[in-house]
């Protein structure tokens, strides 16, 4: 699931590379998102925005979690990986409930057959970059606090795994600015979402 260069023996090591996996797909994602959105077949457009998606929304999950009644406390699955898995048990985010309106959007657009999905007409605009954005900022952070707590060995797959989606997504989206169509603060576009 990660790179050789991370060799995992204990579950919190595999947590940590696993995150750097996700957290480099977000990255990688990025420049063929942005390219099949402008020149290629509308399917490899959609393949890569639900690929990005599914990333995102792990990650998010992860992190921050799902809202609890009041969007400020948060609740996780017993049967996932939590950030106390890797010692951080008062981790919260900088604004706890940031994730949710993308949790749901992902939720009824990608991850279910809603009735929202279905009778959607056409078009979706997804804020990826701003996504990705504030998910690499708090993984950064989170990178800090291990590190903080003692876990530098944890704190290194994710934050290598933070630095490689930023400079991937800061390189992709400086370069194709004076060839995109619209702003490149517009999210993208990609039929049937």
């Amino acid at each position: 699931m990660y790179d050789d260069e991370f060799r995992a023996t204990s579950d919190a090591e595999r947590l940590s590379g696993s995150l750097y996996c996700h957290l480099r797909m977000l990255g990688e994602l990025v420049p063929y998102m942005v390219e099949f959105d402008k020149d290629g077949p509308t399917i490899l457009a959609n393949a890569c925005l639900e690929s990005f998606l599914t990333h995102a929304r792990l990650l998010i999950e992860f992190i921050a979690g799902r809202k609890k009644g009041n969007p400020m406390l948060r609740k996780y699955s017993d049967l996932d990986f939590q950030p106390s898995t890797l010692g951080l048990v008062d981790w919260k985010l900088t604004v706890p409930n940031y994730f949710d309106g993308y949790l749901d959007l992902i939720d009824k657009h990608v991850a279910h057959l809603s009735r929202e999905r279905v009778r959607s007409d056409g078009a979706r605009w997804w804020a990826f970059d701003q996504m990705a954005k504030g998910l690499l900022f708090e993984y950064e952070r989170f990178a800090d606090c291990l590190v903080t707590e003692g876990t530098p060995q944890y704190a290194i797959p994710i934050k290598t795994g933070v630095i490689r989606a930023e400079e991937i997504i800061s390189s992709t989206l400086q370069s194709d600015v004076p060839h995109f169509s619209r702003p490149i603060s517009a999210p993208i576009s990609v039929g049937g979402f």
